[in-house]
């Protein structure tokens, strides 16, 4: 299995991925502002959650 190999996403593995970088940018691009260390636990589960779920499509071997 190659790190480097070509990958086509669905509409739902990228849903996936945008959703993990959109919750790791609010947590660390927000600085942690009040607004945003109210729900820092939820954000962070659900960053770590997509996360794992994004390396599972893309380390899965279909063949």
């Amino acid at each position: 299995m190659s790190m480097f190999r070509s990958k086509t996403y669905t509409a739902f593995e990228l849903g996936v991925l945008k959703t993990c970088v959109i919750c790791v940018g609010m947590i660390l691009g927000a600085y942690f502002p009040l607004y945003v260390k109210k729900f820092i636990w939820p954000i962070a589960i659900i960053a770590i959650a997509t996360y794992i779920r994004a390396m599972y499509f893309y380390w899965r071997d279909k063949s």
